[in-house]
């Protein structure tokens, strides 16, 4: 009972911090007032955790009652710090006029006629646009059901994120994962104010990687083609598919078409380019928040070489390189302890059988750790990019991880001039205890993708029929 009574409080404070975020932060845009709201909920998530007992439905409930009660306050809010929205709702103009967003930039001559609010609020006139396939379809549809209405947009990200918390729960049950972790996802207030506050589109991508994962038990076909939908959504999701096509030609082959189905129907070979050269612009003029590309950067121009548009391609290409390393790595050892990769999973075979081809949470270590690597070689660390991750510490906790979501919303500090500019102060603070708490991890074998424990944990756990 008096556990119940102090995550009632809690929760009330949780709630409190998000409405001072709408409340205050939102209405003077103020990055470091924005960093300490999200501080305070953060830290009532985390003495929460302690409090949950999530095998009691009433306390199930009042957990999810904040959660959705805390995104309908970030619905409410207007857009903090980013204008993103903007450019979703320019690109979504564009498909309901039948023009393909690929084929012009925003300053073109051709598109005067369509020019409005939200084209003087686009921070990237002069590039295309480099959003996937998949979200030029919702920002259509968007534009055709709610016009160039904000929270039209706001409200396919909180429907999308919605059916994320429902699909995570049901994994934490499937997969025998304590269920207050659960709330390092749903009661995160990076999580709460990028995904439903700010409607960046990461939210579609994990909706659907969860998606691919809840179908992966006994539905292959199904299963892929939702990761290949998250593809299409966010281009990181492809780090995934060597996995995947190791464990199932099925679902491998599945999610494959169904990405290459939806870029093909968008991309010509001529905007099939300007996608690309959208996409390159970011390590090259769009560097943020990135220790690594800081000190590189500084090391070479002490060094007399001004390789400021050099350094970020530099980085992805070390990531690269290290991805394919670890992609032959996982794929020779698992060959060599389970032989011809299965086409399916086999309908009439014991609980053993069934279950040992793969290990979906050895999946998930594999994601989260491919991500983080990503994240810590990517030259551009918007807050928001962290969607990817946030869904996995929900199964696998990190405590690397939960500095990170801790820290990243000091880093809309730089926002405080124009152009935005990294304080350095901010990226010691985010990356030296990050970057700690991650080698001590990586020592103690926390990161190790091939765990038998996860194994043993699903084998003994008492899954339903339709996992």
């Amino acid at each position: 009972m008096r556990d119940s009574f102090r995550l009632v409080i809690l929760g009330a404070v949780f709630f409190l911090a998000n409405c001072a975020i709408w409340l205050f932060a939102a209405g003077i845009r103020h990055p470091w007032l924005f960093a300490v709201c999200c501080l305070t909920g953060f830290g009532t998530m985390l003495l929460a955790r302690v409090c949950a007992q999530t095998e009691r439905r009433s306390v199930v409930l009042f957990v999810f009652s904040v959660a959705v009660g805390s995104r309908m306050v970030a619905f409410a809010a207007p857009p903090l710090l980013s204008d993103d929205l903007h450019r979703y709702l320019w690109d979504g103009k564009l498909v309901a006029s039948g023009i393909n967003p690929y084929d012009y930039r925003p300053l073109d001559p051709a598109l005067q006629h369509l020019q409005d609010e939200h084209f003087n609020r686009l921070n990237s006139r002069h590039w295309y646009s480099v959003y996937p396939p998949l979200m030029q379809v919702l920002f259509g549809i968007s534009w055709k059901v709610f016009g160039d209405s904000l929270l039209g947009w706001k409200l396919i990200a909180m429907a999308a994120d919605i059916i994320s918390l429902l699909l995570l729960w049901k994994l934490l049950w499937e997969w025998n994962c304590p269920r207050a972790t659960f709330l390092y996802y749903a009661w995160n207030p990076l999580v709460i104010w990028e995904a439903v506050g700010n409607g960046h589109s990461e939210v579609v991508a994990v909706c659907f990687m969860l998606l691919a994962l809840v179908a992966w038990r006994r539905h292959r076909a199904i299963s892929g083609a939702c990761w290949g939908l998250s593809i299409l959504a966010k281009l990181l999701p492809a780090l995934g598919l060597v996995w995947i096509f190791t464990r199932s030609r099925r679902a491998g082959w599945m999610a494959v078409m169904t990405s290459l189905a939806g870029i093909l129907l968008a991309l010509r070979p001529r905007n099939f380019w300007h996608f690309f050269e959208s996409l390159t612009l970011y390590p090259k003029f769009f560097a943020f928040n990135s220790l690594l590309y800081r000190i590189a950067l500084q090391i070479s121009r002490a060094l007399g070489f001004y390789w400021d548009n050099k350094i970020g391609f530099g980085m992805l290409a070390l990531f690269l390189a290290s991805f394919l390393v670890i992609n032959w790595r996982t794929v020779t050892a698992y060959r060599r302890t389970s032989g011809e990769i299965p086409s399916r999973a086999p309908k009439e075979a014991s609980l053993l059988d069934r279950y040992s081809d793969i290990s979906p949470l050895q999946f998930v270590r594999f994601l989260q750790f491919v991500f983080t690597f990503y994240w810590i070689l990517s030259p551009v660390g918007h807050p928001w990019y962290f969607l990817m991750l946030a869904w996995t510490m929900a199964p696998i906790p990190k405590a690397s991880l939960l500095w990170l979501s801790a820290a990243l919303p000091f880093s809309y500090s730089a926002y405080r001039g124009s152009p935005p500019r990294d304080l350095t102060v901010v990226l010691c603070l985010e990356y030296i205890p990050f970057v700690l708490l991650w080698l001590w991890e990586l020592r103690k074998g926390e990161w190790r993708i091939a765990n038998d424990e996860f194994r043993t944990e699903e084998l003994t756990a008492q899954p339903s029929e339709t996992c």
